[in-house]
């Protein structure tokens, strides 16, 4: 029987989480939005940004008062006060930059899609596990508090053997070209639509 009243998400308080110095490859968009996030939530730092423009990483850091910019991913991969890296540059760089940073001996967290391929995101995996780093795809969505408390139900076996799910978990966009294009099998440097997560 389905219970009267569902489980409290599991929630990790950000000040628990170990403070990581932070360097950010390709600072677009995105990855303002990441800076953004990492400073009003959390007590994680930036120390670092790269970009292939340096004037763009420079911009960047100038804006969320990073300390070192530099217009190399190697410069960033290189230096001992980057602990972990976020990857925010164009989808068909992902594997080979993500690769980067873990022979450099960096956590990495990929925007997604976290590779191109499957073939690709299991090299990540098994690179990351052989160098005993962690590798993580940022599906902030899998995080939120509603898949912890379906995470909960189906460890109790609450659900019951479950064989099937149809799930659906949606955003307003404007309608655009880009999003037709993303429905009709998505753009080969971008992954499938699956693996782009709509890019």
């Amino acid at each position: 029987m389905f219970p009267s009243t569902l489980p409290v998400p599991r929630l990790t308080a950000a000040s628990q989480v170990p403070q990581l110095r932070w360097g950010i490859i390709g600072p677009g968009w995105i990855a303002d939005h990441f800076a953004h996030a990492l400073r009003k939530h959390t007590h994680q730092q930036i120390t670092a940004v790269a970009a292939r423009d340096p004037a763009k990483a420079q911009a960047f850091a100038d804006k969320w008062s990073i300390s070192h910019a530099t217009g190399s991913i190697d410069v960033l991969l290189a230096r001992e006060d980057v602990d972990a890296v976020y990857i925010a540059t164009p989808h068909n760089h992902h594997f080979p930059d993500g690769l980067r940073a873990i022979a450099a001996g960096k956590h990495l967290l990929i925007e997604k899609p976290l590779a191109l391929n499957a073939q690709q995101a299991t090299q990540l995996k098994q690179a990351a596990a052989a160098a005993n780093l962690l590798c993580m795809e940022a599906m902030w969505c899998n995080f939120t508090p509603k898949y912890d408390v379906i995470r909960q139900l189906l460890e109790d076996g609450v659900l019951g053997d479950v064989h099937t799910l149809i799930a659906d978990h949606g955003e307003f966009f404007t309608p655009g070209p880009s999003h037709l294009q993303c429905r009709s099998g998505g753009r080969p440097d971008a992954g499938s639509g699956q693996l782009s997560g709509g890019a």
